[in-house]
């Protein structure tokens, strides 16, 4: 080997030598959740909407609450299920539904006290919707499956603790008595702590 070729290989070593140091220093001083951690979550989304519902335009006022439970994977990979809870109101009707999910994300340290949280969910939801339509009462009961994708920067401004907000995308895969299959995208809350 010769010496330059010695110098770029001791270069190199140095470099991820103090790069890995730097990033065991991180997780020392991170106030985020670190691996095998048990995080509990309560999501919250308040939301004016305009939604496309197969074929057609329609506003969408939705309060959904969302508790939720993950684990922190050895690899920052995130399993978690989830209650959910949902009033929604459209020009047609209102909603009010209830379900469970399960969810599964990464969860990456950016600083300290700054992480992103990717996840995506499938949930099953069951509810009741109370509808005029044509002028006539209609009170019916769907079921619907979801597929949630949401990326909340999450902030920890103590240890333990940390709340965020991020983009959330949402689309009914299924949905039984000829419910319209919605799609929408807003944005997501999150407060949380872990142990």
């Amino acid at each position: 080997m010769h010496t330059g070729e010695m110098r770029q290989v001791c270069l190199l070593f140095v470099v991820i030598s103090m790069s890995a140091a730097a990033t065991a220093r991180a997780d020392e001083d991170s106030r985020l959740p670190p691996e095998r951690a048990v995080i509990i979550t309560g999501d919250f989304k308040a939301s004016l909407q305009r939604a496309s519902a197969s074929g057609s335009d329609n506003s969408l006022t939705q309060l959904a609450l969302a508790p939720g439970l993950d684990y922190v994977l050895p690899s920052r990979i995130t399993l978690g299920a989830q209650l959910n809870f949902v009033l929604q109101s459209t020009s047609s009707g209102t909603e009010t539904a209830y379900g469970v999910a399960g969810r599964a994300g990464y969860f990456a340290s950016l600083t300290p006290t700054v992480g992103l949280w990717p996840q995506v969910s499938f949930a099953f939801v069951h509810g009741s919707l109370d509808s005029n339509l044509g002028g006539s009462p209609l009170i019916s009961s769907i079921d619907i499956t979801v597929l949630s994708i949401n990326a909340p920067f999450v902030f920890a401004p103590a240890e333990h603790f940390f709340i965020g907000i991020g983009p959330s995308f949402q689309t009914f895969l299924t949905a039984s008595n000829g419910f319209p299959k919605l799609t929408t995208l807003g944005f997501l809350s999150t407060v949380g702590g872990w142990f």
